[in-house]
């Protein structure tokens, strides 16, 4: 096996383990890997050049993300053009809203600007995700800021309450807007 190959298998089992230790709340493991890994877990993984915190949101466990943010990890960081904020909507797992919150108490934006020129509101319109998205508007974001870059080729598609009627116009999003009056 070549030494760039060795190297490679090296890092995704670094990963793995770091990873693990992340789902299931190993601080033990996570501050001796905090001695031991350049750059963990305020940096980024040697692997996929992802920010370590990007994978501590998808583990899904607030105890990690806040021990990551903790440790000097970037709430404004990006992972494959996804905010943090948008990164917790996409894993859409359980503990998302309590990770925005930490994210949000940590210095993240509600509106920084990610994948698709969307905001992590936008994309909680388009998943029709309607707890992420009240969360956030309950906490400032703008469901009328502008879209950046126009997913759908249509002038139409500008606002948040633009994607959820385009995405599910019979979703939790699109009933609650009509019945806010928004």
């Amino acid at each position: 096996m070549s030494s760039e190959a060795e190297e490679r298998n090296g890092a995704v089992r670094l990963f793995d383990k770091v990873c693990r230790a992340l789902r299931t709340g190993d601080v033990e493991a996570l501050c001796a890997y905090s001695l031991s890994v350049a750059g963990f877990p305020e940096g980024v993984d040697p692997w996929l050049g992802s920010p370590w915190l990007a994978s501590a949101v998808e583990a899904d466990n607030l105890a990690t993300v806040a021990w990551v943010l903790g440790r000097g990890a970037d709430p404004m960081a990006k992972s494959a053009g996804y905010t943090m904020l948008q990164q917790a909507i996409e894993c859409g797992q359980n503990n998302r809203v309590a990770i925005m919150e930490s994210l949000i108490a940590a210095g993240a934006e509600l509106e920084q600007y990610g994948i698709f020129g969307y905001t992590a509101v936008h994309l909680a319109a388009e998943q029709d995700d309607l707890e992420a998205l009240r969360f956030l508007i309950d906490r400032g974001a703008n469901l009328h800021a502008p879209i950046l870059v126009d997913p759908y080729g249509a002038e139409w598609c500008r606002s948040a309450a633009d994607l959820a009627k385009a995405r599910h116009p019979e979703g939790d999003v699109c009933r609650w807007l009509a019945q806010e009056g928004k």
